[in-house]
């Protein structure tokens, strides 16, 4: 099984919810949860959707704003 478009800040779109977010420890928590979650379900892969994004959380191909790993001020 390979985990594909994995990514933080996805769900900007609720009220309150910023897509990036500089320094957080709980988007960090998250995210390591989720890959730690799909290894013990015997994934055999992971793929991240947007590992280096700008600022604003893009660009990507689909023109949503999300998180990612590496933040880069262009």
């Amino acid at each position: 099984m390979l985990n594909t478009e994995a990514c933080t800040g996805y769900l900007h779109f609720l009220p309150g919810v910023d897509p990036v977010v500089m320094g957080s420890w709980e988007r960090a928590e998250l995210y390591a949860h989720n890959i730690i979650e799909d290894v013990n379900h015997w994934l055999t892969g992971w793929v991240e959707w947007n590992l280096i994004l700008d600022m604003s959380g893009g660009p990507n191909w689909a023109g949503n704003q999300v998180d990612a790993p590496i933040i880069v001020d262009k």
